[in-house]
């Protein structure tokens, strides 16, 4: 009985993930993309400033360039792609077990406890 709504939640997020990857590929240089409201009103770059065009450097194959950008973009990038994987891969498991979603459950969120650790801390910092 469990497989309707955790097939639904994984189906939005994997779809939600697409989107980023999407809008990373395309809209990264446009001048289309969305403006960072911290650095509008401070002048600085924040802790996330040029992860999506991190994103698209990588979806291009240039993993120095995307470092440059921003330090956390192949991290946070192995995220969602690890995670995109792993919500095909949910969605694809008929009659999920209640311990397989409990181990999906566990192992997405410290994989983005690792991944987005150095987001985390610097919003405090």
């Amino acid at each position: 009985m469990l497989y309707k709504p955790y097939f639904l939640i994984n189906a939005i997020l994997a779809c939600a993930i697409i989107a980023i990857f999407v809008y990373a590929g395309f809209f990264a240089f446009s001048g289309n993309g969305v403006s960072c409201s911290y650095k509008k009103i401070t002048g600085l770059n924040c802790i996330t400033c040029g992860v999506t065009r991190g994103f698209n450097k990588i979806l291009h194959g240039n993993i120095t360039e995307a470092l440059a950008y921003n330090q956390n973009a192949l991290k946070l990038f192995c995220f969602f792609a690890i995670a995109l994987y792993m919500r095909i891969v949910a969605m694809l498991t008929k009659n999920p077990t209640l311990n397989f979603i409990r181990f999906d459950i566990v192992v997405t969120t410290i994989l983005f406890l690792y991944c987005f650790k150095p987001i985390i801390f610097g919003l405090f910092a």
